[in-house]
């Protein structure tokens, strides 16, 4: 059985949209208080030298994960104290 161009084109559009209406009530939602803190704290530091040593050796809540705080520290150098972005 072979499938069209267009069945290809449309299922991964599909997967989208179907996402996007799942999660579309999530951009109203503000920070929690369970570790949202603990990040925030380390992400408003900035991207400077030190900063980036810090993410990138220290743990946060017996955890380490530099990527994730990587990427929060660039969501807080963008968006600011904003949970939107």
């Amino acid at each position: 059985m072979t499938r069209s161009r267009f069945q290809e084109a449309v299922l991964p559009l599909f997967v989208a949209l179907a996402t996007i209406a799942v999660f579309w009530t999530c951009l109203r939602c503000g920070f929690i208080t369970f570790d949202d803190p603990f990040f925030l704290d380390r992400a408003a530091r900035g991207l400077g030298a030190s900063a980036w040593r810090e993410l990138l050796t220290r743990q946060c809540l017996g955890k380490y994960a530099p990527l994730s705080s990587l990427t929060l520290a660039a969501d807080f150098a963008l968006w600011g104290i904003n949970p939107f972005g």
